[in-house]
């Protein structure tokens, strides 16, 4: 999220919060200012709940796929939120004096969110970091297809632009799921990826088809690795 939309989800958090309590104090009947339970709920509800808010918008705002954080945070601080304003203004306004039962249920509020918080950015989090090592697993075959697809594009040849048509649909079939164990295979096949472009460039049409043919038998030995690692 960008830092001027971070700064703009928290005024409004600020601007809403403010509201809330400018339309309480001129609406709550002056006694209910002496009462404990007023405070206590007032607590909860404002303070308490903006700065829950805030925390978890920031959260939702750090670096990372804001995508998947933000349904998340924000769904988990319209519920809570909700019921933090819904039982402190119940309890504000009631003629409440004793504070053994607002406590008990802003309590169980406090803890129930903060289990929610805990679970669900937590999930969130994993999400992100799933997603992060999933899209630098399948890197390699994109990259792949790229160079070879270079070579294509710098080819004249006709018979090479065929071969080298039929070696980049294999890559584009093949498992994109990258892994550790692989890393050595994967050189060997950009390295002849590489090679092949240098003789292309070279004029070098002879060897070309050999190389292709051997980049062929890397990929497929490649593979064959990956159906092993399901």
């Amino acid at each position: 999220m960008k830092k001027s939309n971070k700064i703009l989800v928290f005024v409004s958090l600020a601007l809403v919060f403010g509201l809330l309590t400018t339309i309480l104090f001129l609406t709550v009947p002056d006694a209910r200012l002496d009462s404990k339970v007023f405070w206590l709920a007032f607590a909860f509800a404002i303070p308490v709940n903006f700065v829950a808010a805030t925390a978890i918008h920031i959260w939702a705002s750090v670096k990372g796929n804001g995508v998947v954080r933000m349904p998340i945070a924000y769904a988990l601080v319209a519920v809570f939120a909700a019921a933090y304003l819904i039982v402190g203004f119940i309890f504000m306004y009631l003629p409440v004096n004793k504070t053994t039962l607002p406590l008990i249920l802003l309590l169980i509020i406090t803890v129930a969110y903060a289990i929610a918080a805990i679970y669900f950015l937590r999930a969130g989090d994993y999400i992100v970091k799933s997603e992060a090592a999933t899209k630098k697993k399948v890197l390699y075959i994109r990259l792949l297809q790229a160079s070879v697809e270079d070579c294509i594009s710098k080819t004249t040849d006709a018979q090479t632009r065929k071969e080298l048509s039929t070696f980049a649909e294999n890559v584009r079939f093949s498992d994109p799921m990258s892994h550790e164990s692989l890393t050595s295979i994967e050189m060997e096949i950009m390295n002849t990826v590489d090679k092949i472009a240098a003789a292309i460039g070279g004029g070098e049409t002879e060897s070309v088809s050999a190389l292709i043919k051997q980049a062929q038998e890397q990929l497929e030995s490649r593979n064959r690795r990956c159906l092993l690692l399901k």
